[in-house]
């Protein structure tokens, strides 16, 4: 048990208050001359002062999290990690055109007969987005609703969503988000009858989209925290991790920092976590849930369809490949760490590790193991985490098949995310 589970600290207040009760009643029978009374005393008040200090020490460190597993307390567990000697930049600083190209095009939602005009109909950019300090690129659409080229909204931030398809086939697409879920045509409809609040959505592929640039924008060639690159350009990331050493990347890390340090740049969004949202489908509906769970500071709303949070659905086997220093076995994804392998599951974060405060809609079909990991993980939720559960009767395990679901996502979504003024 770690020293901030409530079962460990529930039976060491149990031992100190039955120490206190066996004081009071063996002290006077203990009364008298003699070094084995004086002995059996002297026991009985410090192992009483003992158990009362440690429980008293247990319960502040349970409010404050000073320590939360024991490798906390006394050392972490060795692994066998290696982090590479970081590259520093030596004053190349990434510039606009090297993290995002933005191409306009005529995808977003128009009106019949009409020409497509920005003012009303909104716009959906094409993004060729390099991550600053990660090296991975991939490439996105952008949805801007109409108020974003209105003359009266000039220095609004309005909300941003990253959308994260996934799954087999067309649902793990970069046009999945549009062309099977119409999130763009959904969320003007919402806008135009007062269900939604204009909010901008970022529409992009699972991590099987990343693919690592041939050279960091920075000019460095390494990724952020000195990590070496996964192996040769061209090579994709296998899960939404972080992972120490060589062979899967740092997905994670470019979804929560080099995306919003890129589109920051190209588009006038919210600096608070409150104005920050993603969402995920299928294979991404645990990523976007890991992404609020890690990265609170910028995502403070999350919506995952479909998702599955074990472990084992992020990290299946033979996740890392050969880095030809592992007779050719898979290397450890993990560093060979045990402790950081499972601060890597979400069922354990939610059940040993301060929730943080964000809201979840966990969104799944009736039935299947979708259904039963919405249920464990709304059940393990704590505040100031907010999860909701929605069962929904759904058929299919497509975007195509979420598409009718999407005006409540949208209206769910808006109802909880903040824009900004200048």
């Amino acid at each position: 048990m770690e020293p901030s589970n409530l079962s460990f600290i529930g039976l060491v207040c149990l031992l100190a208050a039955v120490l206190v009760v066996a004081t009071l009643w063996l002290w006077s029978r203990l009364a008298g001359p003699g070094l084995k009374r004086l002995a059996a005393r002297s026991a009985l008040l410090v192992g009483t002062q003992l158990a009362l200090t440690l429980a008293i020490t247990l319960l502040v460190n349970r409010w404050f999290v000073f320590y939360n597993t024991w490798d906390d307390l006394f050392g972490p567990v060795r692994s066998n990690a290696k982090v590479q000697t970081v590259q520093p930049s030596r004053g190349k600083e990434s510039t606009l055109g090297k993290l995002v190209k933005r191409t306009p095009t005529a995808l977003g939602p128009h009106r019949p007969g009409r020409a497509a005009d920005p003012k009303v109909d909104g716009r959906v950019d094409r993004l060729q987005i390099t991550g600053a300090t990660t090296g991975l690129t991939t490439e996105a659409y952008a949805y801007l609703p109409p108020q974003v080229f209105q003359p009266q909204n000039r220095g609004k931030r309005l909300p941003v969503v990253l959308a994260i398809s996934g799954g087999t086939g067309p649902s793990d697409d970069k046009l999945a988000w549009i062309k099977q879920a119409h999130l763009p045509e959904e969320a003007a409809k919402a806008v135009a009858a007062n269900r939604s609040q204009p909010v901008v959505y970022v529409l992009m592929r699972s991590v099987k989209g990343l693919t690592q640039a041939a050279e960091r924008p920075a000019g460095g060639g390494t990724t952020g925290g000195g990590v070496k690159p996964p192996s040769s350009a061209g090579s994709h990331p296998a899960s939404c991790l972080n992972v120490p050493g060589k062979g899967t990347g740092q997905a994670l890390a470019f979804y929560s920092q080099d995306v919003p340090l890129a589109l920051s740049e190209v588009y006038h969004l919210p600096t608070d976590h409150k104005g920050w949202g993603v969402i995920g489908f299928g294979s991404s509906g645990q990523c976007a849930a890991r992404l609020a769970m890690t990265g609170s500071a910028r995502f403070g709303t999350a919506v995952t369809l479909n998702g599955i949070f074990d472990l084992s659905a992020e990290v299946p086997a033979g996740l890392a490949a050969d880095d030809g220093q592992s007779g050719g076995k898979p290397a450890d994804p993990f560093g060979g760490s045990p402790a950081f392998k499972q601060e890597q599951d979400l069922f354990w974060r939610l059940d040993h590790m301060p929730p943080p405060p964000v809201s979840m809609l966990v969104a799944a079909g009736t039935g299947g193991r979708p259904a039963q990991q919405a249920d464990r993980f709304v059940s393990l939720a704590k505040p100031p985490l907010h999860a909701e559960k929605s069962i929904v009767p759904v058929a299919g395990d497509t975007l195509a098949a979420w598409r009718g679901q999407m005006p409540q996502i949208v209206a769910w979504l808006s109802s909880r995310l903040q824009g900004e003024l200048q």
